[in-house]
């Protein structure tokens, strides 16, 4: 056991067995110092030196600048297989140096108790990480453009957690899963997490964006490939929050919280609820924004007109109906059974003909149609004002007009 540790200038991590050349000189012992690197001809370290280490022994691979993995096909084909209960780690010091997958269909996997980290300088862009349940942390450094390219992270039932200070978070693997955890959480500071044509695709997870002292993400897109679980979402004043979901939306009761200026939520499936009775998606704007209220919009990612089955929303700001969002998404809030929405300000349209259709809507709210027209299809309609103010089927620009379903 104890920690295995290299600290050269770079490090390749080549296929193959052990060599008697550069980092695999005396590193049988499960100790390489730093006196130990620097040969020649150029820092490799073999793909069969790291298998090869004791089980339970944490392998820690540092260096100032670089650490790339070569393509790997030997042992169990292209996987980088870690001791078991080894935990693995790789890091680089000097401002600017990455961490990198020379062929982005290869991978690092762990077993047993055994995590992964990667802790770069600079980005970060790599192919497939796999653990038994531990948790996969990944850090980019401070400097500008240091993005985080990922491939497919599966943590089983531990933890994710992405990190990109003043980077993005790109998807590596357009289409394919990008998280599989129980919990994950993402932080792009003043950057975009996903893209509206290429979005970070993640499997059932509770679901958490960091915004610390210096706010959130400016943007996120998401897509769940089942049910997700809002915990902490915090978006920078101006970001926008687009997720399709196959499967339901809901969050951590009593402290799950959205937080965005711009939110629009799409879901699929038989069991597509947003929120329950007992337990509303509580959204919120962005600490510091200047806006006005929340634009909210709920149909179906793909555009055809579909809604979500249930919708139960709880906003403690001014609310937008149908206000258009950013990405594949329809301009309205479309729900194919019950809506029900709570806002601790007023509730108001879009600029679409339509801003709400449901079977049955119920919208409470300090006031109702005043400021912006708001146009609601809804056999059963209920309207509460708590300031008095509902202003339905007159002549002026700012009311609620019903149609008929």
């Amino acid at each position: 056991t104890g920690t295995y540790l290299i600290d050269p200038t770079t490090i390749t991590i080549v296929d193959g067995a052990r060599a008697p050349t550069d980092l695999d000189v005396n590193g049988s012992d499960g100790t390489i110092l730093a006196a130990d690197v620097d040969g020649s001809p150029g820092n490799t370290l073999a793909e069969g030196v790291i298998e090869g280490i004791l089980a339970g022994t944490n392998i820690v691979l540092e260096a100032q600048n670089t650490i790339t993995m070569n393509d790997i096909s030997g042992g169990v084909g292209d996987v980088l297989l870690i001791p078991n209960n080894s935990n693995f780690t790789l890091r680089t010091t000097v401002a600017g140096g990455s961490i990198s997958f020379a062929q982005p269909g290869n991978a690092i996997q762990t077993q047993g108790t055994g995590t992964i980290t990667l802790d770069s300088a600079g980005s970060i862009n790599i192919g497939n990480l796999t653990t038994a349940g531990g948790n996969i942390s990944l850090l980019a450094g401070t400097g500008v453009g240091s993005d985080i390219t990922i491939r497919t992270l599966n943590a089983g039932a531990g933890a994710v957690a992405i990190d990109a200070p003043n980077g993005a978070i790109i998807n590596g693997n357009p289409g394919g899963t990008n998280v599989v955890a129980a919990t994950t959480l993402l932080e792009a500071l003043g950057n975009d997490i996903g893209a509206s044509v290429n979005p970070v695709i993640l499997g059932p997870t509770a679901l958490s964006i960091r915004a610390g002292a210096l706010a959130g993400a400016n943007n996120a897109f998401l897509q769940g490939t089942g049910p997700i679980v809002i915990d902490d979402v915090r978006l920078a004043p101006g970001g926008a929050f687009t997720m399709g979901v196959n499967g339901a939306i809901t969050d951590v009761a009593g402290t799950g919280l959205l937080q965005a200026d711009s939110i629009g939520l799409f879901t699929v499936g038989a069991a597509s609820d947003i929120g329950s009775t007992g337990n509303p998606l509580n959204i919120a704007k962005s600490i510091g924004s200047g806006a006005a209220g929340i634009s909210l919009s709920i149909a179906d990612v793909t555009g055809t007109g579909s809604g979500a089955s249930n919708a139960f929303i709880s906003g403690a700001a001014n609310v937008f109906l149908g206000a258009d969002p950013p990405g594949p998404a329809i301009a309205q809030v479309i729900v194919n059974s019950v809506f029900e929405l709570a806002a601790a300000g007023t509730i108001t349209g879009g600029a679409t003909p339509l801003d709400l259709q449901a079977a049955d809507a119920k919208l409470v709210g300090t006031s109702i149609g005043g400021g912006a027209a708001l146009t609601v299809s809804a056999p059963i309609l209920r309207l509460t004002s708590q300031g008095g103010v509902i202003n339905v089927d007159d002549s002026a620009a700012a009311a609620v007009t019903t149609l008929a379903r």
